[in-house]
């Protein structure tokens, strides 16, 4: 499954007024903000054939979303569960692809 779609059907829960409402087939949705910016760079990726660089875009932003708040005062930003796994996919991805740079020879 796509990163687009992933967003798509996934029950997100962003509480507060921490979350982006954006439309998606015609319904209004609440979603994390960094998810919705995720999905704003799939949007313009597919619209633009961007590939390269909206995926970059996406990688950069999932990779920072995945690290914890800076601050959070009394635990009011504490994130859903399904949102941190989806953040915790990109630094899995991350740590992934640099173990298989670190493995390959240099020269």
């Amino acid at each position: 499954m796509n990163i687009k779609n992933l967003i798509e059907t996934t029950p997100w829960e962003a509480k507060g007024i921490f979350g982006r409402k954006i439309v998606i087939d015609g319904k209004k949705r609440k979603l994390p903000s960094n998810v919705e910016k995720i999905y704003e760079e799939c949007e313009k990726a597919i619209e633009n054939k961007d590939w390269t660089s909206r995926f970059n875009e996406i990688a950069r932003l999932g990779l920072k979303a995945s690290e914890p708040h800076k601050f959070d005062f009394f635990g009011l930003r504490k994130r859903d569960e399904i949102t941190q796994q989806f953040y915790d996919q990109f630094r899995q991805a991350f740590s992934e692809k640099e173990k298989i740079k670190q493995s390959k020879p240099s020269g």
